[in-house]
């Protein structure tokens, strides 16, 4: 079971309905990070109260982050779940060491983008099966 993952990991993966707890806005070192519950597998039933999600809290880290855009409405709802994350648009670094792709996670409260040349997502804990999108923190 793989429990660490990079961006050339990126085609593989999906995000859709993983819970989005935190957000760490870059600095110095240029990262953003991000708390989520990452859905490794669906198990789902004919009876959607009878599904079950095998979920494992993550930190999402993004390097090299330039041009943050957040656009996002809290006005009905505190809580967050990724849509999707897509990547676009691969340019060359300017010292031509590593490419910088366009991000953009798309949620249900509104949109996140940025550049980055990359990502690192790790397991903070052990997977586990459970009844919903979202692990009670």
């Amino acid at each position: 079971m793989k429990l660490k993952w990079c961006d050339k990991d990126f085609e593989q993966m999906g995000w859709h309905d993983s819970a989005l707890y935190s957000i760490s806005f870059p600095f110095d070192d240029l990262s953003l990070k991000f708390d989520i519950d990452y859905i490794m597998e669906w198990k789902l039933m004919e009876d959607p109260l009878l599904s079950k999600f095998y979920i494992c809290p993550c930190s999402l880290v993004f390097k090299d982050v330039l041009n943050l855009r957040i656009n996002m409405d809290f006005e009905n709802n505190t809580s967050i779940y990724i849509s999707e994350i897509e990547r676009k648009n691969p340019t060359l670094s300017p010292n031509k060491k590593s490419t910088i792709w366009n991000y953009i996670i798309i949620t249900d409260q509104g949109d996140i983008s940025f550049t980055s040349t990359g990502f690192e997502q790790r397991a903070i804990k052990t997977p586990i099966w459970n009844d919903g999108y979202a692990l009670k923190r």
